[in-house]
């Protein structure tokens, strides 16, 4: 919940009151006790949300690196910490947005309020994805596609899109992939976090190395669409590769 609160918060809103409903009507007459523990052990999320992130080192996130055994979620929690992008725009990844040979990942989203284009990938890492992830990613797709084929027949209702699943970078369920992560965190530091917070521990490490806020937005996709334009025609101009320049330089890297 706390991670909803963090991405969306009136998606946090939405599942907790669906969630609230489903005890009170589904739980509720087989097991009243079970049902108000369930029911009193969160609340709705309430539209003002101060939350302030643990402060995170770059030694400890190597050892939680370490201690995921799931590959899919060390993969996850790899990107998450050196890229400092939102959870949501790394798990819809597509396989062909990821550029391992120039070490790009081609975002390409633009909102109202969020710009996220273009972010990069150590040479370290893009080799791992290579190497490690990416061969472990097809043989879960060859091993599975058989099964998700037979639940979107018997499950048309779903608009299960087999070839959608099959570009995505991570084809996985992602509660196991957090599952996996929180365990790790669990056994390395006693506690959990929210996975958003490793987008703060990126902006904080590079602010830290003395890059320039700005960079550090726009490495993040924190500026606004209007805002970029507006600074790119007038006030700052910078390049793919002098950003991927300062990212190579000043970026927390987990495979070092």
């Amino acid at each position: 919940m706390l991670d909803l609160q963090a991405e969306n918060l009136n998606k946090a809103r939405y599942y907790a009151t669906t969630l609230k409903l489903f005890i009170k009507e589904i739980i509720k007459p087989k097991n009243s006790r079970v049902a108000k523990e369930l029911y009193d052990s969160f609340k709705l999320p309430k539209r003002k949300f101060n939350y302030k992130p643990p402060p995170l080192s770059l030694d400890t996130l190597k050892k939680i690196f370490n201690n995921i055994n799931d590959l899919g979620a060390k993969a996850l929690f790899l990107l998450l910490t050196e890229t400092g992008l939102r959870v949501g725009e790394v798990l819809s990844l597509k396989i062909d947005q990821i550029d391992l040979e120039h070490r790009i990942i081609k975002i390409m989203k633009e909102s109202e309020t969020k710009r996220a284009y273009i972010s990069f990938l150590h040479e370290k890492t893009a080799a791992w994805l290579r190497d490690v992830y990416l061969p472990y990613r097809e043989e879960f797709v060859e091993k599975y596609e058989s099964s998700i084929m037979k639940l979107a027949a018997a499950n048309p209702e779903q608009g299960i899109d087999i070839e959608e699943w099959k570009l995505k970078l991570f084809p996985f369920r992602e509660d196991v992939l957090r599952m996996e992560i929180k365990e790790a965190m669990r056994k390395t530091v006693g506690k959990e976090f929210r996975l958003y917070d490793l987008r703060s521990f990126f902006a904080s490490y590079m602010l830290k190395q003395g890059v320039s806020p700005m960079v550090v937005n726009l490495l993040q996709g924190r500026v606004s669409p209007q805002q970029f334009r507006i600074l790119q025609d007038h006030y700052f101009v910078i390049s793919d590769i002098e950003l991927q320049q300062y990212y190579d330089r000043y970026a927390p890297c987990l495979l070092e």
